[in-house]
């Protein structure tokens, strides 16, 4: 089939959302299998600096945006793996920090950026050769494209698979003159939400089809909290959706080949791994880590609840045996907050520097990984972390990922907390302890992590299921 995936992150990096990485991998398994596929994304700087060669192609467009335009222009590169890449450029809209928020917030003009991007998609449909059959969106970034489609009378069909419900472009009414769509757009039928404009509300609504990663993700969607207000509108279009795992990421994670470490490991021989905890602990000025735990976190991944349940919880978790490893590379006031938290209690929290390789030395030194809940897999971390060994902590919100089980079975994997209440986080943290305080235990645990498979064969042939029938 001739495919065209939209997205508004391509490249998995450390800082990215699970949609990168989902993304990323799916179009490289579909192109392998012979079809057809172009990835539509913003020229972000993250994008211009991963490595691809971009080229001009030469098309440089006016996009109306109410009454006035703004002008964009195309660049296209090609991945090692055969997908092809169409960049939108315009520099005053995505040469950003970061994607959709900046160390104060969210962007105030995200809607006019996304809206922008949105438009520029159909204009990219329209050019392909072969022209494609099936337009692929993927959160709230994407999910106005069903609405363009439909009001443009054009011969696609759209899926939008739904990676997190807790941003929704959501914004305010006036935001909607930007989409140059008549008032028939802005109901309760299509993309009007509580008086304002809801991007995710309007995908899910006029998309041909809706895919979720699991059944149990489906099932958190459509009730409180993990529709995140949506529930309603989940529930109403639950006739077209359909459940998709994801595969967890894989490739370029591999400590067995990882030269940022202090020394490499695999499931076979743990050695490395302690050395790295050793490593990071020594670098940290942390010289007696007894049996205390090495927790790992990305502010930037994280929500703001797990900040929250840390800031009011501190006195009691402060006396766990757990020190906390946070990784200098997020974004937002989440690690303004641990850095502070760091100055204060430096034997208990520390903040590395921002780069990759921190990243990984973190990853491979740390006993636990505090991810975001289950509906909401920001960063898709908890799916890096356990080809480390390192096990994934995750608030409760739906069915586990493929392949993960819960620790206090037999075959476990990963610490579920009910929520990230204080309460839900401190008892969380006190299960990881209570298991993986003994060294012995958490490399058998560590050894069974690193043996999950992570084929994205099953994830492509569900697609290839789905696209005919949008």
């Amino acid at each position: 089939m001739n495919l065209l995936l939209a997205t508004a992150e391509f490249f998995p990096s450390p800082d990215s959302h699970a949609t990168a990485g989902t993304v990323h991998h799916l179009a490289a398994e579909l192109v392998a299998r012979g079809h057809s596929v172009a990835c539509a994304i913003p020229a972000t700087r993250a994008v211009l600096n991963s490595g691809l060669e971009f080229k001009d192609t030469g098309l440089g467009l006016s996009i109306p945006m109410a009454g006035r335009a703004s002008n964009g222009r195309l660049f296209e590169a090609r991945t090692e793996l055969g997908v092809k890449i169409f960049a939108v450029r315009r520099d005053e809209y995505y040469d950003r920090t970061g994607l959709f928020q900046g160390d104060l917030g969210d962007y105030e003009d995200n809607a006019e950026r996304f809206i922008f991007f949105n438009k520029f998609i159909l204009e990219i449909a329209r050019r392909m050769q072969p022209e494609p059959q099936v337009i692929h969106c993927n959160d709230w970034f994407t999910a106005m494209v069903p609405a363009f489609v439909r009001a443009a009378n054009l011969p696609y069909k759209t899926v939008l698979t739904v990676h997190r419900t807790d941003y929704q472009g959501s914004f305010w009414e006036l935001d909607f003159d930007l989409t140059n769509l008549s008032r028939d757009y802005f109901t309760p039928g299509t993309l009007e939400f509580y008086g304002r404009m809801n991007f995710l509300k309007g995908g899910l609504l006029l998309a041909n089809r809706v895919v979720l990663a699991s059944e149990g993700v489906a099932r958190g969607c459509m009730a409180e909290p993990g529709g995140c207000g949506l529930e309603g509108v989940f529930r109403e279009q639950a006739g077209k959706m359909t459940c998709i795992p994801d595969a967890p990421e894989g490739g370029a994670w591999d400590p067995s080949a990882d030269s940022a470490l202090e020394e490499g490991y695999s499931a076979g021989d743990l050695t490395g791994k302690k050395k790295c905890r050793k490593a990071l602990a020594d670098g940290t000025g942390w010289k007696k880590l007894g049996a205390d735990l090495l927790a790992g976190v990305v502010p930037g991944a994280c929500n703001s609840q797990l900040a929250d349940a840390v800031r009011d919880g501190w006195e009691s978790l402060s006396k766990l045996p757990v020190r906390w490893v946070v990784w200098g590379g997020g974004s937002g006031p989440q690690l303004g907050f641990f850095q502070k938290l760091a100055m204060e209690h430096p034997t208990k929290v520390t903040v590395t520097c921002s780069g990759e390789k921190d990243l990984r030395q973190a990853l491979a030194a740390c006993d636990l990984w505090v991810s975001p809940s289950l509906s909401v897999p920001t960063g898709g971390l908890h799916r890096i972390a356990h080809h480390y060994g390192t096990v994934p902590l995750l608030e409760q919100g739906g069915e586990l990922p493929s392949g993960f089980k819960p620790l206090g079975t037999k075959s476990g994997h990963v610490v579920v907390a009910d929520n990230y209440s204080v309460s839900g986080l401190l008892a969380g943290l006190e299960k990881a302890v209570d298991i993986l305080g003994d060294a012995k235990a958490r490399d058998v645990i560590a050894q069974r992590l690193m043996k999950i498979s992570t084929s994205w064969g099953d994830c492509a042939s569900a697609h290839e299921g789905l696209y005919p029938h949008a």
